[in-house]
């Protein structure tokens, strides 16, 4: 799809850390932004 994910570590720990959004791909930012909710709901 395009989307890149990286992530970044915290600690010595394996697995201790979280996923940052590097590339958007081919998505549009601003509008997934503008409907983040529409978005969190359909996914729970």
């Amino acid at each position: 799809m395009g989307v890149e994910l990286q992530f970044v570590q915290q600690g010595v720990r394996n697995n201790d850390g979280f996923y940052q959004l590097e590339s958007w791909g081919p998505f549009n930012k601003s509008w997934v932004h503008q409907h983040h909710q529409a978005l969190l709901s359909a996914i729970e």
